[in-house]
């Protein structure tokens, strides 16, 4: 609140007028503020907010001149009044100037530097002159200031502004937000779930409420009511605070299961289970606590299956002898783990207790992070118990892990592990299931690859895990799947797809021709590159890339990509032109591993060579030879083919070969060439495999002649013979 007193004199205004002298007016304000909040405070919460003090000195400029109100001492003292104190607190602020200028045409603003406390008083007497203000419930704060100075007019004559400003604010104990009631069985105040009159007979009340202590120096009082649903009643008054400065109020009531009497200090309670609620006088702070009733015993059921590690309804019903729901019961039922599958382990359930019944019924979520079946049996203090159904926990899922790498020879046994995980991924070790193994996500599509084994027996499992050695019997790419056998929802699968690669390849080199143990030079050769499994199969879908690493003049096959067609083996043409023997390689052009290597293959140069003959005029007989480059006939060729191409010196196609298409046998063959006219032929071999060839002549005369047109005498002498010819003959 604020309340401002203004200045404004009519009579001077017209003077200073007349006179050309300063017309101005001065205005002072002044404000409770709370928390660095600059708006006005009217109110306090004691021992939660802080106090500024706002001063403002309005300064308005007139003609010829100014008028302001200066502030000589920048202080002002707040009072606090009222309440039953002995002696009240006061405080004397310093205010600092936070805006504006002395005696500029604007306002000029200041304020404490610091926050002052409002606190509560621990003693009647407030302590002064410190920097706190001591204060109980209901009391006022009063501020005043007067501006202390005089304005200056006309001819330098001071006037009064008599300017006094005031502000007002009151202090509370603010609500406890905290407040509660405390209802328990003993003088400590444990937390209980429910009132048992077998066991009990006393109920402690504490009730806590800082908003009810409002003087700090004196211990204040508080009724406290006490209801049970049976319909009794009971008022404990003038309960006293537990110190001058607590706000904690404490008391205590006799419970029993008598027959409601109204008119006595008792709480009488319903033996067949009741509730008990305590409630303030001021503030109606409220609490309940359930009474129970007596049962015999408890029914304790669950579904099943259910999944390790997730949380499921387990529901306790309370029942008497006669197996009826005792409704009012509300006491705390203990839950232990029973172990049916595995018979022990490690883990239990959670939580172990609950008293959340509501009609004689508990449904509580419990938690089993493990895997196996179970039962649970509920127990209360009164050693009433029940048990449950038997319970299936499985594993939320599997970890599958290829432990040897994510690349796999194909129909090498590799170490896979299978981990049974809860819902939290933490291993299940009790887990003892028969689990499946597949492939997914196989590649090549269309693959139907074999794996090895095809399911865990549930015994092999230890700690929930097994690692088993698996085999899988085609090239490409697969992941690979475990699931339980009895429920297709607890599966698991590798996180990365494995790939299988062949272990070796085979080259299989075609034998040379018949006898012959070497190829000629330039005579293709096939070679046969299979894709082999690590037992030595042929792996039908590989589909991978070889290479082959270069030999010296050997011109190698190309990169190549297997088809689906080639069913793992390809066949490659191939030749040298040079002396040598030689191994091939070939290997998988992603995986370098997997490689093979030929047996020798050597190869040898040939020629294929007719003799010279000569005759007479009909048919005359020669050889053909298979020689290597010291002209030894290869006796080793039993294969090589050709034919003979004849050009005769008269070109008028007279002279014939015996046969079309020849086969040499020990590296030879005979041929014979007819004619019907004189002249020299010469025979030309055209091989398969194709060989340099090496011309023959055959010589067609009268009378037979070596090499020429001249009989052979004697040791060799020749004799020439000449005829005189036709003339169809000279051409």
């Amino acid at each position: 609140m604020k309340k401002a007193i203004k200045i404004f004199s009519m009579a001077l205004f017209f003077l200073n007028i007349a006179a050309s002298c300063v017309f101005a007016y001065d205005n002072n304000n002044i404000y409770f503020q709370k928390n660095s909040n600059y708006a006005d405070a009217p109110s306090y919460a004691i021992d939660s907010d802080t106090l500024y003090m706002d001063l403002w000195d309005n300064v308005a400029p007139g003609y010829g001149g100014v008028c302001y109100c200066s502030v000589p001492n920048a202080s002002v003292t707040i009072t606090a009044t009222g309440g039953s104190m002995t002696t009240n607190d006061s405080l004397t602020l310093t205010l600092v100037s936070y805006s504006g200028s002395y005696g500029a045409y604007d306002t000029e603003k200041w304020r404490n530097a610091s926050a002052v406390s409002i606190v509560r008083a621990t003693s009647a007497s407030a302590t002064t002159g410190n920097s706190t203000l001591e204060v109980e419930d209901g009391q006022t704060l009063s501020v005043s200031f007067r501006c202390g100075s005089l304005f200056t007019g006309y001819g330098n004559t001071a006037y009064d502004a008599n300017d006094t400003a005031t502000d007002t604010a009151t202090v509370s104990v603010g609500a406890d937000s905290t407040r509660a009631i405390t209802l328990s069985n003993t003088a400590s105040y444990p937390t209980i779930s429910a009132f048992d009159p077998a066991t009990m007979s006393t109920l402690y009340i504490r009730l806590k409420d800082t908003g009810l202590n409002k003087k700090g120096y004196t211990q204040e009082t508080e009724n406290i009511t006490v209801v049970s649903g049976a319909g009794d009643s009971v008022t404990l008054s003038n309960v006293q605070e537990t110190g001058n400065n607590t706000g904690i109020f404490e008391t205590n009531v006799t419970v029993t299961t008598n027959t409601v009497n109204t008119g006595n200090s008792q709480l009488e309670i319903s033996s067949t289970g009741d509730t008990i609620t305590a409630t303030s006088a001021t503030n109606s702070v409220t609490a309940s606590l359930g009474a129970n009733a007596v049962a015999s015993g408890f029914t304790v059921s669950a579904s099943s299956p259910q999944t390790a590690g997730t949380p499921f309804a387990l529901t306790i019903t309370a029942k008497d002898a006669n197996g009826n729901t005792v409704t009012t019961y509300s006491g705390t039922a203990t839950l232990t783990t029973n172990y049916v599958s595995p018979g022990s382990g490690s883990y239990t359930i959670s939580p172990t207790s609950t008293s959340s019944f509501t009609s004689g019924v508990a449904t509580v979520n419990v938690t089993y992070a493990d895997a196996g079946i179970i039962t649970i049996t509920a127990t209360d203090t009164n050693s009433k118990t029940g048990t449950s159904n038997q319970i299936l926990l499985l594993p939320a899922n599997f970890l599958v892990e290829s432990t040897g790498g994510t690349s796999q020879v194909v129909g090498k046994a590799f170490n896979l592990k299978v981990t049974a995980r809860n819902s939290s991924n933490n291993t299940t070790p009790n887990y003892n299931r028969e689990v499946n193994l597949t492939a997914s996500n196989v590649t090549p599509t269309g693959t139907s690859p074999t794996i090895s084994p095809t399911s865990i027996t549930g015994s092999s499992f230890s700690s929930g895990a097994k690692t088993v050695s698996l085999t899988y019997n085609k090239w490409g790419t697969a992941k690979i799947t475990a699931t339980d056998s009895g429920y297709s929802t607890v599966t698991g699968t590798t996180s990365s797809a494995v790939n299988f690669y062949p272990n070796s390849f085979s080259i299989d080199v075609a034998a040379p021709a018949a006898s012959r143990s070497k190829f000629y030079l330039e005579e293709p050769f096939d070679i046969t590159v299979k894709a082999l499994d690590y037992s030595d199969n042929v792996i039908v879908n590989y589909a991978g890339t070889v290479t082959f690493p270069a030999v010296s003049d050997v011109d190698v096959p190309d990169d190549y990509t297997f088809l689906s067609s080639d069913s793992g083996q390809h066949a490659f043409s191939l030749s040298c032109d040079k002396e040598k023997t030689f191994k091939l390689k070939v290997n998988d052009k992603t995986y370098t591993s997997a490689t093979g290597e030929s047996s020798d293959i050597s190869l040898m140069y040939g020629k294929i060579k007719v003799n010279d003959a000569s005759g007479k005029i009909g048919t005359i007989n020669t050889t053909v030879e298979i020689v290597d480059k010291k002209g030894k006939v290869i006796a080793s060729d039993d294969s090589t083919t050709f034919v003979v191409i004849l050009s005769e010196s008269k070109n008028n196609n007279t002279a014939t070969a015996s046969s079309a298409d020849l086969t040499v046998s020990g590296g030879t063959v005979a041929i014979s060439v007819t004619d019907t006219e004189l002249e020299s032929v010469t025979v030309t071999p055209d091989s398969t495999p194709y060989l340099e060839p090496e011309s023959g002549t055959v010589t067609f005369s009268e009378t037979a002649v070596g090499g020429g047109g001249a009989r052979r005498i004697g040791s060799g002498a020749r004799v020439l013979w000449w005829r005189e010819l036709r003339s169809d003959e000279a051409k």
